[in-house]
């Protein structure tokens, strides 16, 4: 059911982490991406009025785990009134090697990705419109970007500012320009 809105705030620390791999799911709402300029390897904001969709953020060595809170199965929209909000924005080190899955199910997501040492990103969404953006040159080798987007649109800007090794884009009835 939709409550009040709440707002979080989560860090977590570098402890010397020269690597992450990272997923992120998303079920619904508003995602944002960018580098952060903190000395954490990850801060985030979280802003929801879904009681059940409040995030887990969880951290075991190197993988980090930003995912919706609730059942897997109840992951839609909620009955009731009211007009439910899940925003997220996340924030990573831009000093530290990143393997990305971002998983998003619907909605709008703005994922500048500049300045982040990306190895891989896996990005695979159901339905919305998202943008991906690399604005600057990387020195970082990307190894693999793989683009899945069911039925939703994805625009990707400055692809060749982290020239992958490999490019994998899959598409239903959605819309993909690179």
């Amino acid at each position: 059911d939709v409550g009040p809105l709440q707002e979080r705030d989560e860090t977590v620390p570098l402890d010397g982490a020269e690597s992450a791999n990272v997923d992120i799911l998303f079920v619904a709402g508003i995602l944002e991406v960018y580098a952060t300029e903190s000395d954490n390897l990850f801060v985030g904001n979280f802003i929801y009025n879904v009681e059940a969709w409040e995030p887990k953020i969880t951290r075991d060595g190197d993988r980090l785990r930003i995912e919706q809170g609730g059942d897997k199965d109840a992951w839609g929209w909620p009955d009731g009134s009211g007009s439910p909000r899940n925003e997220w924005k996340l924030e990573f080190s831009p000093d530290v090697l990143l393997d990305m899955d971002i998983s998003a199910g619907a909605g709008e997501g703005d994922l500048d990705l500049t300045g982040l040492q990306l190895v891989r990103l896996n990005v695979d969404m159901g339905a919305g419109d998202f943008a991906a953006r690399f604005d600057e040159s990387s020195d970082t080798k990307m190894e693999r970007l793989t683009i899945n987007a069911g039925a939703g649109r994805i625009d990707v800007d400055g692809i060749g500012n982290v020239s992958p090794q490999e490019v994998v884009v899959q598409g239903g009835a959605g819309d993909i320009t690179l």
